[in-house]
C-alpha cells in the first residue's frame, strides 16, 4: 500500500515538474518588437515574454539603449524557442506514456529528468540574457527595474493572500 501510495506522489511530482517547464517556457518566449521607437507589439503566436522582460518596456531608455536590448532579445529568442519546443516534446512525450497501455514509471522519470535538466538550462539563459540587459542600463534604470520588480512580487502576494482568505471564508 504504502508503495503504491509513494508511486502515486512521485508520478504527480513528475507530472507537475513537466507542467510547470512547460508553463515557464509559454512565459519565457517572446518574439516582440521593441526597437528604433516602436512600442512592444505581440506578434508571437501565443507566447509572451518573460515577466521580467516585459518590465524593461515601462523603463525611460534611450534609442541606442533599445536598440542593444532588442540585438541581445534578439540574439536570445532562438535558445529560448529550442527549449520551449524541447518542452513540448516532453509534454507531448508524457501524454503517450500516460496513455500508453504498457505504462512504465522509468519512462516517466526518464522525461521528468531531462524536462528538469532543460528547464534549468532554460533558467541560466533567461538570467544570463537579463543580466546581459541589465549590463546596458543605468544605476537609476536598474534601480526603478528593481522597484518595478519588488511592486509586482508585492501585488502578487497580495493577490495570494486575498485568495487565501475568500477560500478560508467559504
Amino acid at each position: 500500500m504504502n508503495r503504491q501510495i509513494y508511486s502515486l506522489v512521485r508520478f504527480v511530482t513528475i507530472v507537475l515538474v513537466v507542467t510547470s517547464g512547460a508553463l515557464i517556457t509559454h512565459q519565457a518566449l517572446a518574439e516582440s518588437t521593441w526597437r528604433d521607437g516602436k512600442a512592444f507589439r505581440h506578434t508571437s503566436r501565443d507566447f509572451g515574454p518573460h515577466r521580467l522582460f516585459k518590465l524593461l518596456h515601462q523603463l525611460d531608455v534611450t534609442r541606442e539603449q533599445r536598440t542593444a536590448i532588442g540585438e541581445i532579445m534578439d540574439e536570445h529568442r532562438p535558445v529560448m524557442r529550442e527549449f520551449m519546443f524541447d518542452m513540448m516534446d516532453g509534454k507531448q512525450a508524457l501524454h503517450a506514456i500516460l496513455t500508453s497501455d504498457d505504462y512504465d514509471p522509468s519512462q516517466i522519470e526518464a522525461l521528468a529528468l531531462k524536462q528538469a535538466e532543460n528547464a534549468e538550462q532554460m533558467f541560466l539563459a533567461t538570467a544570463k540574457t537579463f543580466a546581459d540587459i541589465s549590463a546596458i542600463l543605468t544605476h537609476e534604470q536598474r534601480q526603478q527595474l528593481a522597484d518595478m520588480i519588488e511592486e509586482r512580487q508585492e501585488k502578487r502576494r497580495e493577490r495570494h493572500r486575498r485568495h487565501r482568505e475568500e477560500r478560508e471564508a467559504m
